[in-house]
């Protein structure tokens, strides 16, 4: 069957998924902008607080996130109400598997499985 998105507490993951250079970090901004829903992304580096930390969606995430890409963590999309209004999805950029920059057709082969899995996972930049 299909795999599901990691769950943690109240929080479900809706994933943005794409190729990389694709404009998901500019969607996931506009979505903020728009709605005050707060986003995430499973790529640490691209997403840093004032002390250069990657801030998990939750401790035990740490180091695979998903990790918030803003620094309003209470606001979550997906009730119906908009605004900001607290509702259960987070919306998470991710990019899975199968691309390889300079690689040979070998490196893109992916397994159902091995696809779902990168696709939730994720590198922290450094550690806090």
């Amino acid at each position: 069957g299909a795999t599901k998105p990691r769950q943690h507490a109240k929080l479900k993951l809706a994933w943005l998924m794409s190729f990389p250079n694709s404009g998901s970090s500019y969607t996931t901004k506009l979505v903020r902008t728009m709605t005050n829903a707060s986003t995430a992304t499973n790529y640490g580096a691209s997403t840093r607080d004032k002390y250069g930390c990657s801030r998990p969606i939750a401790p035990e995430l740490e180091s695979t996130g998903p990790f918030w890409q803003s620094n309003t963590y209470e606001h979550l999309g997906g009730s119906g109400g908009g605004g900001g209004s607290g509702g259960e999805y987070l919306l998470t950029k991710t990019h899975c598997g199968g691309y390889c920059n300079g690689c040979g057709p070998s490196k893109y082969f992916e397994t159902a499985q091995s696809f779902a899995d990168a696709c939730s996972t994720g590198k922290k930049s450094t550690h806090c």
